[in-house]
């Protein structure tokens, strides 16, 4: 247990949080693709789901301060949350249902970690330097885990619609937005403050595009459990926890770690959609495991031996 002292306590909890949000929002593409498989339609999910949350994160941060009205009376900081909310949020999850939708869950989720490549760069240019030694070892062993993922070392296999290829890449540009965006405003407010106002403002503001009052569809009470766990795991907790955790470790770093996500969404469509389970596919996760490793080392302090007590002579 000595080695996890090493890492300090903050950064523990900014790697349990993004970790935890990772895996909801894994959770959540699966949520996604049974809603849309049952005829719910794509743009009605995000709007549901924007709105929804928005609505409950701004009820629970009320409880804690008052910032979300701050907020809204500060141009300023109010066009920054408007920038997050349909930059990172909207774009993040417009781009991620549709991606699913064009293609299912683990292969959205895996276009979406193209984000961790983006931010990297994104970082070394604000920083004007370059990527270090560990976090270029990181990204291209993520990258190849997925790949061993999806493809089982055969590349012709993976055939993607150009819709869902296109989606994916947007939703990646979205993360990119979430995780950078917000990081001055949680420095002088409540971060689910942000997140809430983010969510509602975002949702509010894309229904005269998205009209879901004009979609068509049917649902049922048996579609309940989907539609709870898509609004509040992959919504609620998956972007509350992710962006904190992000705000803890910086965005190279949460990057990286969200390739977990798409180890969980595999686990989850193999255990929730009856989906096929190959050896390669645990290699795949073991690299994508390894590399988020390569990450908590970096972090960690070297380890210094002791020098043996030198005891006089008597």
């Amino acid at each position: 247990m000595k080695s996890l002292h090493r890492i300090p306590n903050e950064k523990m909890k900014g790697y349990s949080l993004s970790v935890i949000g990772c895996i909801s929002w894994a959770f959540s593409g699966i949520c996604g693709e049974v809603l849309m498989n049952a005829g719910i339609p794509p743009r009605l999910i995000v709007s549901v789901r924007l709105l929804l949350s928005g609505v409950v994160l701004l009820f629970i941060s009320s409880f804690q301060s008052n910032d979300a009205v701050n907020l809204l009376k500060n141009k300023k900081d109010l066009l920054r949350v408007l920038a997050f909310g349909l930059g990172g949020v909207f774009t993040s999850q417009f781009g991620y249902i549709h991606a699913i939708y064009y293609t299912n869950a683990p292969t959205a989720t895996i276009l979406q970690f193209l984000s961790s490549a983006m931010l990297v760069a994104v970082v070394c240019l604000l920083e004007k330097r370059l990527p270090k030694f560990i976090e270029v070892s990181a990204v291209i062993l993520a990258i190849f885990g997925i790949t061993v993922l999806t493809t089982h070392l055969n590349l012709h296999t993976l055939i993607i619609d150009p819709s869902g290829l296109f989606w994916g890449f947007f939703s990646a540009f979205g993360v990119v937005g979430y995780v950078m965006l917000p990081s001055q405003l949680f420095l002088s407010y409540n971060k689910l403050s942000v997140i809430g106002l983010a969510m509602l403002l975002a949702g509010l503001l894309s229904l005269p595009i998205l009209r879901p009052w004009k979609l068509s569809f049917t649902t049922t009470p048996s579609l309940l459990p989907a539609w709870i766990g898509i609004v509040l795991i992959g919504t609620i907790v998956a972007y509350t926890f992710f962006i904190i955790g992000a705000a803890i470790l910086g965005p190279t770093t949460s990057g990286l770690i969200s390739g977990l996500e798409a180890v969980a969404s595999v686990l989850f469509s193999v255990l929730l959609l009856g989906a096929s389970f190959h050896p390669l596919d645990l290699a795949g996760m073991g690299l994508v495991l390894v590399s988020i490793l390569l990450l908590s080392l970096r972090d960690r302090p070297p380890y210094r031996f002791k020098r043996p007590r030198r005891y006089k002579s008597s």
